[in-house]
């Protein structure tokens, strides 16, 4: 895709966004309300979930928040729009928006299963900035990779470690809102059997049974001068291996120079439609 580049080494993409083109944003357009609501919900009743007021209701959750919780809004949804586009295997079974409040969705922030149905894969997305002060920084840009990389990584880190917490709490809200969003995601053909593998994830987390799963880590890096290396990802990909926690794990690296350009756009798209 014009704008988006790509890199992969064994399980680990890095994905840049070095431009938000005209294929990109269509592409945010076409899959915007399905993330949010979910395929099913929004097919249903087309009118009600139109493209405007999934903006409308987008911001009305945005607006509020802190910059850092800004950018971890806009770093999910970069996540969601890029997920099954770049996976072309794996379709989505969660929504962005929470269903009872006006907030973003809580739980797992990502569950999406591989189309031969045998597995579900739970994503945590992280996202941060490299540099604060990017107008001042006078870093050349070897330091600012150098950077990146160890921003990069301790995202992975906290993607890691909450996503590991999340799949031996024994707390059944989680799991219950993820059996929701199977309803509101997935044709009738395969919801049975995506609820049955979810259920099985739950009670064997419920008896404290010695089993792993498998997951997505997302990092969204904003930083425009430096660049995370995919060999710095396999480093991460490789070490997390040893560590034995999961029974499959891919990384997902994306980074853009700032989440404003985002929001700028969903924004003008709200004034504009």
């Amino acid at each position: 895709m014009d704008g988006v580049k790509i890199n992969k080494s064994d399980n680990c993409y890095k994905v840049r966004i070095t431009k938000l083109t005209d294929d990109l944003k269509q592409l945010i357009r076409e899959k915007l309300t399905n993330i949010c609501y979910g395929s099913v919900r929004a097919k249903e009743d087309p009118n009600f979930y139109s493209y405007k007021s999934t903006l409308v209701n987008f911001f009305e959750r945005y607006d509020d928040k802190f910059a850092k919780q800004k950018k971890g809004i806009i770093g999910e949804l970069i996540a969601h729009v890029l997920l099954t586009n770049s996976f072309k295997q794996l379709n989505t079974a969660s929504v962005f928006f929470n269903k009872e409040e006006k907030s973003m969705r809580k739980g797992f922030d990502i569950v999406v299963y591989d189309k031969t149905l045998n597995s579900m894969f739970y994503c945590e997305v992280k996202s941060g900035e490299c540099c604060q002060n990017k107008k001042n920084c006078n870093y050349n840009r070897q330091k600012c990779d150098n950077k990146s990389n160890i921003k990069n990584k301790s995202l992975l880190a906290k993607a890691k470690s909450d996503i590991h917490n999340r799949l031996i709490d024994k707390s059944r809200i989680i799991w219950e809102g993820a059996l929701i969003d199977i309803n509101l995601t997935t044709p009738n053909k395969v919801r049975n059997k995506l609820q049955a593998l979810l259920k099985t994830d739950y009670s064997q987390c419920e008896e404290q049974k010695d089993y792993k799963k498998s997951v997505i880590l997302i990092s969204v890096l904003y930083e425009e001068k430096g660049n995370a290396s995919i060999s710095s990802i396999k480093e991460f990909f490789e070490s997390l291996k040893k560590e034995n926690l999961f029974e499959n794990s891919i990384i997902l690296s994306i980074q853009k120079n700032t989440y404003k350009t985002i929001e700028d756009f969903l924004r003008q798209e709200m004034l504009g439609v």
